[in-house]
């Protein structure tokens, strides 16, 4: 799940009902539906300032929070650059059906001296600039 921190309260509770009862019901259904699911969430806000501010549920959280891990910004990891742009151009050649083979070498030093803020979504900034 991406951007799980702007999910609302309203929802907030039923995915924890679904974590904790392992089952769901379909829209108009009465019948419930096992479910043994592992959900991967991703976000780039504070959760913990979210929870003091009553805007994120604890419980939620701790549920969530088994595994964290934190991926830095591009801003430290200025080497993952070019396998990123690599991967995206693959990527977008095969969605598009074109060969697009390379990253214009000055486009690449712009990517590469570009001072990528620090919690900020920086893969999905990366995947949407044009190369």
């Amino acid at each position: 799940m991406d951007e799980i921190g702007d999910l609302p309260l309203s929802i907030q509770v039923k995915l924890l009902r679904f974590l904790q009862e392992k089952e769901i019901a379909r829209v108009g259904d009465n019948k419930h539906i096992k479910i043994d699911a592992r959900i991967i969430s991703a976000t780039n806000k504070n959760l913990n300032k979210l929870i003091a501010d009553g805007q994120f549920r604890d419980d939620l959280f701790y549920r969530l929070n088994v595994i964290p891990m934190m991926v830095p910004s591009l801003r430290v990891r200025k080497k993952d650059i070019s396998l990123l742009v690599e991967h995206f151009l693959k990527k977008f050649s095969q969605e598009e059906g074109k060969a697009i083979l390379k990253c214009d070498p000055k486009a690449m030093d712009i990517l590469s001296g570009y001072v990528w803020p620090e919690m900020c979504g920086n893969l999905k900034m990366l995947s949407t600039m044009p190369l």
